[in-house]
């Protein structure tokens, strides 16, 4: 389909993004630092969290609906001729959202496109295009069905993004797959920059091998790697075009949907799409951290079939957790949630219901942790 319409991921500069948890958000802080230092930038991301349109974005606004339909009518009439050489011809639905993308951006003549891996690298549909660097924010235990089984062959499917003779940031890996990564770089003749080595985190700041950034907004401590991977990435592509405290100033700006998003506060209401192991300890990591009374904390989740759902509840144990169902056949529903003796967990029918009640009943200093599931944050962000 590609090849019909000439080719459109050629004809921009990419930055190709792949990660187990974190990827959403570099994308977002590298995609505000490229607009700021004036680059027309396009950003294909996802999941989306109110609107179709936000998998597809330019200078950080969704792209129109008229554009939207515009596009998806090119593509479909290519389609169309492809099925009347060869009428079996299948394409996924990524598939053709990811054809959608590369024509936007060309379209556009975008500066750079940031590309968001859907699962893995290698084998992702994405990965059709020579970036101008990568980026891996981390790896960990997620969709191991598809690309695992072993915490080693996910860290190869996500090495597989990484192109000869091209830069690769590095965020939050362990020490088991490091290995894996440098073995990529080292055979293709790529060039690493991980995160320890050549950028560092430090309280409330962060450096690179050329600047150091203070000043930045408390964040959990996965948000303020993600910021360091974007900065790390901008100055590799953009040396010195903003200073330091600008770079600063752009990050503490971007509010990323459904990434530790505040909907209501005193009493706190928190949105994460937490939705994995990696994701969840983190989660967890942030909360003992600015609500150490887990008394006066509850959660709310809906979870999927495919994810770890025993281990994530273990781990908030500690917690009151109120588990409801959304309408998607990948949810975990009421007959599974019986089978499970957790004496901390308690089934929600009307989960909308329970919010607004919880939040009447609640005093100003209890919180609310909404997540499991982009698909149920997306449900609760669109009720606020």
């Amino acid at each position: 389909m590609l090849d019909q319409l000439d080719n459109p991921q050629n004809k921009v500069k990419t930055i190709h993004v792949t990660g187990t948890n974190g990827k959403g958000s570099t994308c977002y802080y590298l995609s505000h630092l490229l607009t700021a230092a004036n680059q027309k930038v396009g950003l294909f991301i996802s999941p989306f969290i109110i609107q179709f349109n936000e998998r597809i974005q330019i200078n950080n606004q969704p792209i129109s609906d008229n554009e939207l339909v515009k596009l998806v009518e090119i593509v479909k009439s290519v389609l169309d001729k492809i099925r009347n050489q060869q009428p079996d011809f299948i394409i996924t639905e990524f598939e053709f959202v990811t054809v959608l993308g590369y024509l936007a951006f060309a379209n556009h003549q975008v500066d750079y496109a940031i590309i968001e891996v859907g699962i893995g690298g290698k084998n992702d549909k994405t990965n059709v295009i020579t970036p101008e660097l990568s980026i891996i924010t981390s790896i960990g235990m997620d969709h191991k069905a598809l690309i695992g089984p072993t915490l080693r062959d996910i860290a190869k499917e996500k090495a597989g993004i990484i192109k000869a003779h091209k830069p690769v940031v590095i965020g939050h890996v362990s020490k088991e797959v490091k290995s894996v990564i440098q073995n990529r770089i080292t055979k293709i003749k790529a060039c690493g920059y991980w995160l320890d080595y050549q950028f560092e985190i430090e309280q409330q700041s962060f450096k690179t091998q050329n600047r150091h950034y203070i000043d930045v907004k408390p964040a959990a401590y996965v948000e303020q790697i993600d910021m360091a991977i974007a900065t790390q990435a901008y100055e590799l592509l953009l040396p010195y075009q903003l200073d330091s405290v600008k770079v600063v100033d752009v990050l503490n700006s971007v509010e990323i949907p459904a990434r530790y998003q505040f909907v209501n506060e005193k009493p706190d209401i928190i949105v994460d799409g937490a939705h994995n192991i990696d994701a969840i300890k983190e989660l967890k990591n942030y909360l003992v951290t600015h609500y150490p009374d887990s008394k006066k904390l509850t959660i709310l989740t809906a979870i999927m079939k495919d994810k770890d759902y025993r281990g994530i509840f273990n781990l908030l144990k500690d917690y009151k957790i109120k588990l409801t169902t959304i309408d998607n056949p990948r949810a975990v529903k009421k007959s599974e949630f019986e089978e499970l003796n957790f004496p901390n967990l308690t089934y929600v029918e009307d989960y909308l219901s329970f919010i607004q009640h919880w939040r009447q009943q609640s005093d100003s200093s209890d919180t609310l942790v909404i997540c499991g599931s982009f698909y149920f944050a997306s449900e609760v962000i669109k009720f606020f």
